[in-house]
């Protein structure tokens, strides 16, 4: 509750001194904030926090704390609860430093005894060793605490933390960290307005059983690296970063983690489909956790006369994986209206519709179709100007298994509607 008390300084030692490479003194009450720093492996690292109110971060005032992490493994140090100054070591260091003091002492030192004692003191010397420890604490506490340092999610949460590096063309970026409440997809993070070449991190609590995911979108369609430089989006969590490939190409990356079944298991947010007689790959929302010893109960009482000799293929062929995206420009929350069609020319059926959206949005939606039958997408625009580029730089495309659906009516610059087919058309 008393952020302005405060200051943070992380330095490392550049040419035999130390050198501030982060210095903030801006800090909000009650905050969560985070740094990250590229440090070499045998780089000497110290973070210091500053207290003026001489009180340390934590209890009286609220249970601030600050926590280093390298390499994924958090540094273990003592709570700052007292004081003005505490500080953590990283790195190949030697503390007290082996290099010189910032002032030289007002006098040398003694000269040294040319032959050490017959017998040694039976009292220790009140001057301090000439070879201390490695890493002293500053500012001891008057008793150690017995417990370990307090993680930052409280059980049974798990830290989720999110890195992005920008490119040169930060402006083409959204993120958004999702997790799904009650079954459907809601942000808890959303963060559009990125410096070029920046490197900014997100830290969020999550349950250790709930779905999340962290999705990067591009409106240049050339993903964050390398083109315009060397960016790049991680997600770690419970100190572990999840593997995913490099984001070098297209519109959208996304990461998913813990307990979660995609595609998803949540329904899409535009309507689904008349059923198809063919069952859909994804799994059951709630499958049972050991498959039945026996078959069921009540069989039929009329079996096949010929039951087929081998059981049917799982999954079932002829299901597509198809993606939808939209770009929305700055009047699409009343000019813009999605419309979904099955059928055939001169027989369409009407089977989902979607409006509402908002201005400037990235939406995306996920979606199996069966690949017999022909599906029509039209995206309508009342202000009759398309999508790009007079109010901001909208699109719309299809992609039908990971290939981009090629129509001959995109990219939506001018007109009142684009129309799309995908399927057996």
């Amino acid at each position: 509750m008393k952020a302005d008390e405060n200051i943070l300084k992380i330095k490392k030692v550049i040419n035999g001194v130390w050198k501030n490479i982060v210095r903030e003194r801006n800090f909000q009450n009650n905050d969560l904030t985070a740094y990250d720093v590229c440090m070499m492996d045998d780089d000497c690292v110290k973070i210091e926090m500053f207290d003026s109110g001489n009180d340390g971060m934590c209890c009286g005032d609220g249970n601030g704390y600050y926590k280093a992490f390298y390499k994924g493994v958090e540094i273990v140090h003592p709570v700052f609860t007292t004081g003005d100054y505490s500080s953590i070591e990283v790195g190949e260091c030697v503390f007290p430093s082996a290099m010189p003091s910032a002032k030289p002492s007002p006098s040398p030192s003694s000269s040294p005894s040319a032959s050490p004692t017959t017998s040694p003191s039976s009292t220790p010397t009140a001057e301090p060793s000439s070879t201390p420890t490695k890493s002293p604490i500053v500012q001891p506490t008057s008793t150690p605490s017995i417990e370990p340092t307090a993680p930052i999610c409280p059980y049974p949460k798990s830290l989720l933390h999110v890195v992005v590096q920008t490119d040169n063309k930060a402006d083409e970026n959204t993120l958004k960290i999702k997790k799904i409440v009650n079954g459907a997809w809601k942000n808890i993070v959303r963060e559009r307005n990125f410096n070029n070449n920046d490197l900014t991190a997100y830290d969020v609590c999550v349950e250790d059983d709930e779905c999340f995911k962290v999705e990067m979108f591009d409106s240049g369609n050339d993903g964050i690296c390398c083109g315009g430089g060397n960016g790049y989006y991680k997600a770690f969590y419970k100190g572990f970063e999840i593997a995913n490939p490099p984001f070098n190409t297209g519109d959208y990356s996304s990461i998913e983690g813990d307990n979660c079944v995609f595609p998803s298991s949540t329904p899409s947010s535009i309507p689904s489909f008349d059923p198809s007689s063919i069952p859909t790959k994804a799994p059951t929302k709630a499958p049972t956790n050991t498959p039945s010893l026996r078959p069921s109960a009540s069989p039929s009482t009329s079996p096949s006369d010929s039951p087929s000799a081998k059981p049917t293929p799982c999954p079932t062929p002829g299901q597509a994986n198809l993606l939808v995206v939209f770009q929305a420009d700055a009047n699409a929350d009343v000019e813009n209206k999605l419309k979904i069609y099955t059928g055939s020319s001169g027989n369409w059926e009407k089977v989902g519709e979607k409006d509402g959206f908002v201005s400037n949005e990235y939406n995306a939606y996920k979606m199996y179709i069966d690949v017999t039958k022909c599906y029509k997408f039209i995206l309508e625009d009342t202000g009759n100007d398309g999508i790009c580029c007079g109010s901001g730089e909208g699109y719309f495309k299809l992609f039908l298994d990971d290939a981009e659906v090629q129509a001959k009516n995109f990219p939506f610059l001018t007109g009142d509607k684009a129309t799309v087919k995908v399927g057996n058309c």
